[in-house]
């Protein structure tokens, strides 16, 4: 995580994978911690269902977007969270 650097002093290495862990942590942070719009429903990149802020199913890192939106993306509703609609 660190290397020396030419004068004694620390330098700190942004490659290390912790930071990768760090940036992974803060956006599922950030996607818990928001709360829903009036119709925010949540995707991830690599899905193609939209999910509420509380389902099990919802990957990490996640995106808020409108209902609408995700509709228009052709992302389908999680069965679980969003109900058999």
């Amino acid at each position: 995580m660190f290397r020396s650097g030419t004068t004694n002093t620390a330098m700190l290495n942004t490659n290390h994978p912790f930071f990768a862990c760090i940036a992974f942590f803060l956006l599922t942070v950030a996607c818990n911690g928001q709360q829903d719009a009036s119709q925010a429903v949540y995707i991830t990149a690599t899905g193609n269902t939209y999910h509420r802020h509380t389902c099990r199913y919802l990957g990490e890192p996640c995106v808020p977007v409108q209902v609408e939106d995700a509709v228009v993306k052709e992302y389908m509703p999680c069965s679980d969270c969003m109900g058999a609609n």
